[in-house]
Order: structure tokens, then sequence, then C-alpha cells
């Protein structure tokens, strides 16, 4: 029984864990299993072509937001030239809905709900001996019904699950390689899925130390850890982090970090990280603490404002600062109250994220409360809500795209310190809402700018605007 597992990812530098642990964990049941990564900027038909190489008898998808209307053309033409092969989803995407998707995609056979690795073992052996698809945590279709099995308990002891890039073959040389040591969240932010399991689980630290040092000979780009919390634990954070200083010579670290956690001890403990080796992505979300409460996400902003300041003090660290628009309560004075507290901390990269509705997240299961209206396909950002209209989150979004091109770029940092200072009176929200209404005016939105163009239409801005 050949089973092929297949990751459509965003970019060729990413890797999908997923598919990896879903092959560690059964392999020694089933040694053959394939894994094929390919990208989502990739011709359809060539992918279809390279799977249909395969043969398997068995094909499995890892789905996200990113790649789910892809796995269905996929899978709907895949049924046709390999009618007997199995076609088996899994991941967040498809765990929350399965029933409604198995009814209108009858080329699906069954999706695995939740976490995997158990439950996806499982299915094979029944397979595997001429049995159903009716095992814990997978919707199923049985001749003309759909069936929804009885959850799965998630794995307690995580230990048990094999190192995915044990048999790594593949050269992993420049690419992003995502690792995680714990599962789980403390929090219970109404956005996220994460908030659909209670609790942290943690690798062994044993465990996650063994496992780093074969990464870093494999000498990745960079190592992400997808731990939500990556500090939930102060003193384990300290304890991983004071190793891979002195492992990781060649490859970057990027962890996200809840900054209003860090205690005195770690923020002395971050002064001597060597430059370049840590990368902090820090969800602040918003500065409003009516919104906070409203989204279930405590924050102490005061706390959160030293912490970042106390760690950019020493340019050691790469610090990556979020903000959600279209959250309830959130009006467009509350999102420029927002992001000019958290420009003032110039981070090296700050993004203005926009809210979405993610399947299985308690704000779309309540959406109506705030009224929300947003798209129904993948991301299924929101369009508005009672607290922000549509004409302003598309202003917004036109804020975003120049604070992408200009600030993120870091190719403007001197002019834009000294335009906003002297010219906006440290209002940065101002400047950008400015900017963005000047560009929609010259219609610069509907072409290509190389970097010297950027160059001459922000001097034209200013000079127009502030001469």
């Amino acid at each position: 029984m050949k089973v092929l597992l297949v990751a459509l990812n965003a970019k060729f530098v990413h890797t999908n864990l997923a598919v990896r642990y879903l092959k560690s964990y059964c392999e020694s049941d089933f040694p053959d299993i394939v894994v094929r990564e390919f990208t989502i900027n990739e011709y359809l038909p060539d992918i279809m072509a390279e799977i249909y190489r395969e043969k398997p008898d068995i094909i499995g998808f890892s789905c996200y937001i990113w790649n789910i209307e892809g796995v269905f053309r996929l899978t709907r033409e895949l049924k046709q030239v390999l009618p007997g092969c199995v076609v088996i989803l899994g991941g967040p995407e498809v765990s929350f809905d399965s029933v409604d998707l198995l009814e209108a995609h009858p080329f699906i056979d069954g999706i695995v709900r939740g976490e995997g690795e158990e439950t996806f073992l499982e299915l094979l052996r029944s397979l595997d001996n001429r049995g159903s698809g009716l095992v814990k945590g997978v919707t199923w279709r049985e001749g003309n019904r759909v069936i929804y099995s009885e959850d799965r308990n998630p794995i307690t002891r995580l230990d048990s699950i094999p190192f995915p890039y044990e048999k790594e073959t593949e050269n992993l040389n420049g690419r992003i390689v995502y690792y995680e040591t714990s599962r789980g969240c403390p929090f219970n932010c109404s956005y996220c899925i994460s908030s659909t399991t209670r609790g942290v689980r943690w690798f062994t630290l044993e465990r996650v130390k063994e496992d780093l040092r074969k990464l870093l000979q494999i000498k990745p780009k960079e190592i992400k850890f997808v731990d939500r919390t990556f500090n939930a634990n102060p003193k384990r954070m300290r304890e991983i982090m004071d190793f891979l200083i002195q492992e990781a010579k060649e490859t970057s670290c990027h962890f996200e970090i809840v900054a209003d956690r860090l205690d005195q001890g770690t923020i002395e403990f971050l002064k001597s990280v060597p430059l370049g080796v840590f990368r902090f992505e820090i969800g602040v979300q918003s500065t409003n603490p009516e919104v906070l409460q409203a989204v279930n996400r405590p924050m102490n902003w005061e706390l959160l404002e030293s912490n970042v300041k106390s760690i950019r003090q020493q340019h050691n660290i790469f610090i990556h600062l979020d903000l959600i628009a279209g959250l309830p309560g959130e009006t467009y004075h509350s999102v420029a109250n927002s992001f000019n507290q958290v420009y003032r901390l110039c981070p090296d990269h700050l993004q203005l994220g926009f809210l979405k509705m993610l399947k299985g997240s308690a704000i779309r299961d309540k959406s109506y409360e705030h009224g929300y209206k947003f798209s129904f396909e993948p991301p299924y950002e929101v369009l508005q809500n009672a607290y922000i209209t549509y004409g302003e989150m598309v202003r917004l979004k036109r804020i975003e795209d120049l604070v992408e091109k200009y600030y993120n770029s870091g190719d403007f940092a001197h002019s834009l310190r000294y335009m906003i200072k002297h010219g906006w009176k440290d209002d940065a929200f101002r400047f950008y809402e400015e900017f963005a209404g000047y560009w929609e005016d010259k219609r610069w939105h509907r072409v290509h700018h190389n970097k010297s163009s950027l160059y001459s239409m922000l001097m034209q801005f200013v000079s127009q605007r502030r001469p």
C-alpha cells in the first residue's frame, strides 16, 4: 500500500512540519510513505502530473487557508484519473466543518480532524486490513453517508512522536525549518483556533536539545519555532535559548513571544544574545484594553512597552510587532491610536494585519453579535463590522501597503523619521493616512514601482503637502 503525503506551501523556502510528523509517526508500520512538497505558485497541472507519477493508493493533503482552493482542484481531478486512490485531507482548514466539506465534495473520502499522528496511523492500519475509515478523529464517507466519528484526545506524551526530520534526505540548507517544543497555548483568544484546545503540552528539554542538535547539522536558513507562546515557561525558554546561543552558528531562530510576560531575569538574559541569532514576533493586536478584553486577550501595555524598549536598546534581536484591524470594539480612531503607540517603539518590522474569521474560532461562531461581514472564501478576511466601515478598512489596506513598502523595507528610515517628526508632529498614522490618500488620488496603486520611483513619489508627496 503506497501512501503519498502532499503539502502545497506558500513559498519554496517554507517546509511543512505536519506531513513530516505523519511520515515519522507512521513509517515503522508503513516504510514506503512518500512526502512531496510543492508551492501554491506552481502550475497545478504540473503538480497533478507529479502526483499521478507516484501512483499512490492513499493520498493525504495538508490543508490551510492559503492552499485549500488548490487542494480542492487537485483532488477533484486526481479522483478522475486515479479513481481507486483514497483521498484524505487534514489540517486546520478542514477540521471544523468536515461533514459539510465531505457532503459538498464527493471526490474526498475522509478528513482527519485535529491532531493527526495517532489518528492517521490507526486509519492506515484499518485501510490496510481492508477495514473502513471509521476510527476516532475521522469524518468518513461510507457509501452515500458521511459519518462523524468521536473525537480523539490529544497525545499526552509528546516525546512519543519521532523527530520529524530524522531521515531527511533533501537539502534544507537556505530554507526555513519549522519546529515546536510544545503544543497548545495558555491563552484563549477568540480569534485564534489555538483556543479550541486548552492548556500546554511540552516535549522534554532533553528531547528538544537532541532534536535541535540534529536540525542545526542540516544548516537551515532559519528555525521557526511554531510554539504559540514560547515564553509560557520563562525558565524553560532561557534554557533552550542559551543552548541555541552556544550551538546555532549559521542559523537564525524565530520565536512567537508575549512581551508583557517577560520577567526581569529574561530581560537581563536577552542582553547577552549575539547579534542576528534571534527574531521575536510579538502579537500586540491592539493597545485598547476594552478591545483586548472583548477577545479574551489579557495584556499589560505599559509592561509590554517597557520590555520592548529594553530589548530594542541592545539592537541585538530583530523585533516584529503585529496589529490586527477589525477586532470587536475597535474603531478606525482606535486603530490609529494603537498604530502610533506601536510605531513609537521603532520595531524592525511592523505588521498591520486584518482579522481573519477562521473556521473553529469563537469570534466566527459569534460573528453576528458584532455585525461582522467577511469574505466567504479563504482567508475569510473581515470586510466590516459594527465598529468600522468597509471604506475605513480599505483605507487601512492602503496604509498597510505603504508601511510595507516604506517602513518595513528599511530603505527610508532616515527620511521617514525626519518627515514624521517635523512635518506631522510625530503622528505616524496621520502621515501614512495622508500619503495613502495622495497615492490613491495619483492612482499609483495601479502600477508597479521600483525603489527609485518610490523615493520620487515620497519626495513629491512631502514637497506638496509640507513644503
